[in-house]
């Protein structure tokens, strides 16, 4: 019972971590879920606006071209993959430079150039935040 309590705790949180970065605009810290996750926390089990979002502009404009989590496209490399290895800064800026980081085995000028402006600031956020969690 105490551990639930805890947990529930931690949620909270983190939510409210989450909403106080992106509401300051300030600098996102899209290490807060990979550090939620260590602790144990599956940021699934719970509404989260920002983590939302992102799973929506994931479906919107990654989907038909990268796989996550076994569902998608295998036109660009698995996301999930990358985001074992890269952190949010490393793949914000893929986003808008992709042909700067191109993955051995995968074509330059596939993935759109224009994401930057695409993409509001807010709505970058929620879907590196999506990704790296």
């Amino acid at each position: 019972m105490l551990n639930l309590s805890l947990n529930t705790f931690l949620k909270g949180l983190l939510t409210v971590s989450i909403l106080g970065f992106s509401a300051c605009n300030k600098p996102l810290n899209t290490n807060v879920g990979q550090q939620a996750g260590s602790k144990g926390i599956n940021v699934d089990d719970y509404s989260n606006p920002l983590y939302d979002k992102g799973r929506i502009l994931y479906k919107d404009h990654c989907i038909q071209c990268h796989s996550l989590n076994g569902t998608g496209g295998n036109l660009g490399p698995k996301l999930d993959e990358l985001a074992k290895s890269m952190d949010g800064t490393y793949i914000r800026e893929a986003i808008i430079e992709p042909n700067r980081f191109i993955k051995e085995g995968y074509k330059a000028n596939i993935m759109p150039q224009d994401f930057e402006n695409r993409l509001s600031e807010s709505e970058m956020d929620s879907l590196v935040f999506y990704l790296t969690n």
